[in-house]
């Protein structure tokens, strides 16, 4: 039996004169924890809506599960979005119950399903709460597990720990991560580069709806053609730009990617304090994914 969840062959979509996914194709396997990367407006919300059905493509092959659109049913699919999609009416069982009838569950096993999500979410606890009584966290994770009710092959999440706390977005990854290890492939977006990093076994870059690179995080830095070490250069808040080769400011840091930073570094010191600017700290690490992402897509994340 084939382990391959979703694939896309060129596929795309029009709206209106505009092309708004050009010709992507990504192939995400059972087990796969594969993150879209892409400024606001990248086409990132298109192409999940495109994966999960809500639109059809204009041109190429969407494939769940080993076969074609039209053989399958949703059930092959889970959807977490960006805002919660809850009952606000019901408790917390009450919403997992509604979710598994909504998904089809058959009924001799609802109950069960429905047990084993408030133990895996951790909300047992908080079972007969109203969503109003709940965190933020615990909304996010209730969120999660209503998606999760039907056991679907492919769980496509739309930035599922924005607005949480460190602490909540742990207890996130972990119901991610056991999902990950039962099968389950993960189709995930996010505005954060250390989720990527962390969790991904594939990153694809979107931009004006199409895939500029993809792979492991590693061989995406290479795509950007970065072999470089990351170097930080953090200076007074008010103090005046300076531009510096192969560095750009955000806030009070100058951050980028040196190839040689010991002969190359020196010389931007000496820009700066020949502007007047004296530098607060001086770092160098490891190349991060969020400069081959601002090489390959030369904005911020959020631009």
């Amino acid at each position: 039996m084939s382990t391959e969840r979703l694939r896309l062959e060129s596929v795309s979509f029009e709206r209106g004169d505009r092309r708004v996914i050009d010709r992507v194709s990504l192939r995400v396997a059972a087990g796969d924890w594969v993150t879209l990367l892409g400024p606001n407006g990248a086409g990132k919300t298109t192409l999940i809506k495109l994966v999960t059905g809500q639109l059809r493509p204009g041109a190429g092959t969407r494939w769940v599960a080993d076969a074609p659109e039209r053989s399958h049913g949703a059930s092959r699919i889970g959807l977490v979005p960006q805002e919660p999609a809850l009952f606000d009416a019901l408790d917390v069982t009450g919403n997992l119950a509604a979710f598994a009838r909504l998904h089809g569950v058959p009924a001799g096993v609802s109950a069960h399903r429905v047990r084993r999500a408030l133990a895996w979410s951790g909300l047992r606890p908080h079972a007969g709460q109203r969503i109003a009584a709940l965190s933020g966290g615990m909304v996010r994770r209730l969120n999660i597990a209503c998606a999760t009710l039907h056991d679907p092959l492919l769980l496509v999440l739309d930035e599922p720990t924005v607005g949480v706390d460190p602490h909540a977005r742990e207890h996130i990854y972990d119901m991610l991560l056991a999902l990950q290890r039962r099968g389950t492939a993960l189709l995930y977006t996010t505005h954060l580069f250390d989720e990527a990093e962390r969790f991904s076994s594939q990153v694809a870059v979107l931009d004006r709806g199409r895939v500029i690179a993809a792979g492991t995080p590693e061989a995406v830095r290479r795509q950007a053609g970065i072999d470089a070490a990351t170097v930080r250069i953090d200076v007074p808040r008010d103090a005046p730009d300076v531009t510096l080769p192969g560095l750009h400011r955000s806030a009070s840091t100058y951050v980028g990617a040196l190839v040689d930073p010991a002969r190359e570094l020196p010389r931007l010191l000496a820009m700066l304090a020949a502007a007047g600017v004296d530098f607060e700290r001086v770092s160098c690490g490891t190349t991060g994914l969020d400069e081959a992402y601002f090489a390959l897509t030369g904005r911020s994340l959020r631009a």
